[in-house]
C-alpha cells in the first residue's frame, strides 16, 4: 500500500458562498471507523466507509444555519451525544442532540450564546461542555442549563484572551502523558495585528489551569498562516516554512524551508509527532518532521485539510469539484519510513541530530542522504543487508505472484477456477474438499494481493481491459469472477458499467449487482430502468437503499431515467421497493406524472393501508384471544389443586405459587 493514496469523495455539499473552512466542521480527533460531519445549511452526519461511504445517521438544519463546530460524547457506536455550535444569521447557540438506535434522534435542546463558539470539548462524563468562542475566550457550561431561558448569560469564563484577540485555531485534545486534566487539554492560537500568540491549558472539574502561553515570534504576520496540533506538537506552516513547536513548552523544534512557490490557500494536518501533512499547490505532501524529508507526494487538487482519524488511517479534507465542492477521504500508511533502515531504503532526505543543527534549512530532495559517518561505513551496511526481512519477502512474494499468473496464463474454465482459488484459499483447499464452491472474499483467511496483481489477473478476464470500456472475454470462468466480484480491490471503477459488462451473462450481472464494492450510484439507478429482471431490480432497489442518501438516490434518477411513470407503475407490479417510490416522485416534481399512474398509486395506497391496518386488528385480536386463554387455564388449575389437594391445604398458598 502506498504511504498516500489518491483522494476519494465521501459526499458533496450544497451550494454556499461561505470559505472553504466554514462549509464543514469536524471533531479535532475522534477514534473508531465512524465520521461526524457538520456541514453548513444541511446537517449534521455520521458516516462509515464500509463496505462503502454511506451515511449511518443524519440530523437536519435549516438552510439559514452555519455549523461552527461540532463534537459528540459517543459511549458507543450506536448511541451518543452530539453538540454542534450554530450560527443562524445573527443568533448563536449550541444544540445537543441525542443520537439513538435505529439513525433516530432523541432528547433536542439548545444553550444560546452570545458569540459563536469555533470549538466544542465534552467532560469525560458528559457532565458539561467546553467552548472556545471567536475572541478567544474559554468557557465551561454545564448540560444541565440546556433548554433553560436566558442561558447564555449563566456560562462561566475560565480563560480570557484580552482585548482584541481572535482564535485563529484550537483543538481539544486529550491528556494522554499526565492524566492529571481529566477533561483533557486545550490548545489556543490567538492572532492580533502584530503577532500569534500559542496558549495551552489543562481542564478538570474544578476548573482550568495555564500550562503553557507564548508569543511565537518566528511566525511572519505578513500571511495567514495554517495551525495544527497533536499531542506534545504544534505545527504551522508560514509562507515557505514550516515549523514544529514542542508542547508545553513552545520552542522550536523543527524548521525546515519550502523552497518552490507556494499558494495562499495552504493547509496542514499533524499526523503525529513526527510525521505532517501538508496541502499546498495542488499537491498534498506526506513529511517526516524528524529525519526532515518528503514520504510521499500525490496530486490533489485544492485539498482543505480537516481531520485525521487514526484507527482508520484516513484524512478528511474540502475539495472543489465540477459544480461545487465535496469532502474527499485520503488514506495515510504511516508504516512506511518508520525506521532509519526503512529511510533508507526508501531514498528520502535524512539527517542526524548532529547534521540537522548545522544545517537546518535544506531543500527537500526524495533521495538526498545526509548521514554522519561515525562508524566503518562497509561492516554497517553488511550487517544491516542481513536483516532486510522486508526485501526478502517481497521478492518471495513476488515470486509466488509470477507463478500465479504463469498458471493462469496458461488455463481456461474450470482449470482457471481451480488455480486462483487454490491460490487465494490455500489453507481451507488444503484441509477441505477443493470441490466446494469458494466463491466468497474472506479477508482474515485469504492470500493478501494488491492493485497491481488484481488488474493483471483481471487482464486474462477482460478484452480491451486497459481502454475505457472492457469486455468480458468468451466462456469465462464463473467461480473466479464470482470470487472476484466480492473482493474488496475489485476495479469497479474501471468499468463505464459494470452491469452492462455482464449482460451476457444473467448469474454473474446479478453477483456484480449484489457484491462488487463501490458501485456508483448511477449503475444501480440505470438497472432499475433497463433490466427485464425482477430478481435484478429487487437487488437494485435493496443496494440503493442501504448505500446511499434519498437525497443522492433522487438526484440520479432524475439524471438517468426518463420514464418514471412505467418505473412507478413496475415497482407497484413488483410489490416491492415501496421506501424508493418517493425518491422516484420527488425526482418526477409536481408536473411529470400521468393521471393514470397516479389514480393507481392513489389505489395502490390505500390497499397497502388496509392491508396494514387489519393485520394490526388481526394480531390485537389474537393476543386478545391468548391471554383468555392463558387466564382460563390457570383458573381451571387453581380449581383442580384444590379438589385434589390435602384438606389441611391452604387454597391461598396455592393460588400464590401458581400466580394466580
Amino acid at each position: 500500500m502506498p504511504p498516500l493514496t489518491e483522494p476519494f469523495v465521501l459526499c458533496d455539499l450544497p451550494q454556499s458562498s461561505l470559505t472553504v473552512a466554514d462549509k464543514v466542521a469536524v471533531p479535532g480527533r475522534s477514534a473508531g471507523s465512524q465520521y461526524l460531519l457538520g456541514i453548513s445549511h444541511s446537517q449534521a452526519a455520521l458516516y462509515e466507509l464500509t463496505p462503502s461511504p454511506r451515511s449511518v445517521w443524519t440530523h437536519f438544519l435549516s438552510l439559514t444555519q452555519a455549523v461552527c463546530a461540532i463534537t459528540q460524547y459517543a459511549p458507543s457506536t450506536k448511541t451518543g451525544v452530539v453538540y454542534v455550535s450554530i450560527r443562524d444569521r445573527k443568533k448563536f447557540f449550541v444544540e445537543r442532540v441525542e443520537r439513538g438506535v435505529d439513525s433516530e434522534d432523541g432528547n433536542k435542546s439548545a444553550l444560546t450564546l452570545s458569540e459563536a463558539a469555533v470549538a466544542v470539548g465534552t467532560s469525560s462524563d458528559d457532565s458539561r461542555i467546553y467552548l472556545v468562542t471567536e475572541s478567544g475566550h474559554v468557557k465551561v457550561a454545564p448540560v444541565s442549563l440546556f433548554g433553560q431561558a436566558g442561558s447564555g448569560d449563566k456560562i462561566p469564563t475560565l480563560f480570557d484572551a484580552g482585548a482584541k484577540q481572535i482564535t485563529e485555531y484550537s483543538l481539544f485534545m486529550p491528556d494522554s502523558r499526565t492524566d492529571e486534566f481529566s477533561d483533557g487539554l486545550v490548545v489556543l492560537v490567538l492572532g492580533s495585528r502584530d503577532s500569534y500568540r500559542a496558549v495551552l491549558l489543562g481542564l478538570k472539574s474544578s476548573g482550568c489551569v495555564v500550562l503553557a502561553d507564548k508569543v511565537l515570534k518566528d511566525i511572519a504576520t505578513d500571511s495567514k498562516p495554517a495551525f495544527s496540533a497533536v499531542d506534545n506538537v504544534l505545527s504551522c506552516f508560514s509562507n515557505t516554512t514550516l515549523y514544529s513547536f514542542a508542547l508545553p513548552s513552545l520552542k522550536v523544534t523543527t524548521q525546515i524551508e519550502r523552497p518552490e512557490g507556494v499558494s495562499g490557500n495552504s493547509s496542514i494536518l499533524a499526523i503525529d509527532s513526527r510525521t505532517t501533512l501538508l496541502s499546498s499547490n495542488d499537491k498534498l505532501t506526506l513529511v517526516d518532521t524528524y529525519y526532515e524529508s518528503i514520504v510521499t507526494e500525490v496530486d490533489a487538487s485544492q485539498l482543505s485539510l480537516l481531520s485525521f482519524y487514526p484507527d482508520t488511517q484516513t484524512v478528511l479534507g474540502v475539495q472543489p469539484q465540477k459544480g461545487g465542492f465535496c469532502v474527499s477521504g485520503v488514506t495515510v500508511d504511516l508504516s512506511s519510513g518508520s525506521s532509519l533502515l526503512d529511510s533508507v531504503a526508501r531514498g528520502q532526505g535524512l539527517q542526524t541530530s548532529a547534521t540537522r543543527e548545522q544545517q537546518r534549512q535544506h531543500d527537500w530532495r526524495m533521495s538526498n542522504i545526509h548521514m554522519a559517518k561515525t562508524y566503518r561505513l562497509e561492516s554497517d551496511f553488511a550487517n544491516l543487508s542481513g536483516y532486510d526481512v522486508v526485501v526478502k519477502a517481497a521478492k518471495k512474494s513476488q515470486k509466488q505472484s509470477q507463478a500465479l499468473m504463469e498458471t493462469l496464463k496458461a488455463s481456461q474454465g474450470a482449470a482457471f477456477d481451480s488455480a486462483l482459488l487454490k491460490y487465494m484459499k490455500h489453507k481451507k483447499w488444503l484441509k477441505q474438499n477443493p470441490d466446494l464452491a469458494f466463491t466468497v472474499y474472506e479477508e482474515r483467511d485469504d492470500a493478501q494481493i494488491d492493485n497491481f496483481l488484481m488488474d493483471q489477473i483481471c487482464s486474462l478476464l477482460f478484452d480491451n481491459y486497459e481502454d475505457s470500456e472492457p469486455v468480458l472475454k468468451a466462456d469465462p470462468p464463473v467461480k473466479a469472477l464470482t470470487y472476484l466480484l466480492t473482493h474488496s480491490l475489485f476495479p469497479t471503477n474501471r468499468f463505464p458499467n459494470l452491469l452492462d459488462t455482464f449482460e451476457s451473462h444473467p448469474f454473474l450481472q446479478r453477483q456484480a449487482l449484489v457484491n462488487a464494492p463501490a458501485l456508483p450510484c448511477s449503475t444501480l439507478v440505470k438497472a432499475l430502468a433497463s433490466s427485464v429482471s425482477d430478481e435484478i431490480v429487487n437487488d437494485a432497489v435493496v443496494r440503493l437503499l442501504e448505500e446511499f442518501r434519498p437525497t443522492e438516490v433522487t438526484k440520479t434518477i432524475r439524471k438517468e431515467i426518463s420514464n418514471l411513470n412505467g418505473l412507478v407503475e413496475r415497482l407497484q407490479k413488483m410489490d416491492a421497493g415501496w421506501a424508493l417510490i418517493p425518491c422516484v416522485i420527488d425526482a418526477g416534481g409536481l408536473l411529470g406524472w400521468n393521471l393514470e399512474t397516479i389514480q393507481e398509486l392513489k389505489k395502490s395506497l390505500k390497499s397497502e393501508l388496509q392491508t396494514q391496518t387489519e393485520s394490526a386488528q388481526t394480531v390485537a385480536m389474537v393476543d386478545a384471544l391468548k391471554l383468555r386463554m392463558m387466564a382460563q387455564e390457570r383458573v381451571a388449575m387453581r380449581e383442580q389443586y384444590i379438589e385434589k389437594g390435602d384438606d389441611k391445604l391452604d387454597a391461598s398458598y396455592v393460588v400464590e405459587k401458581l400466580h394466580i
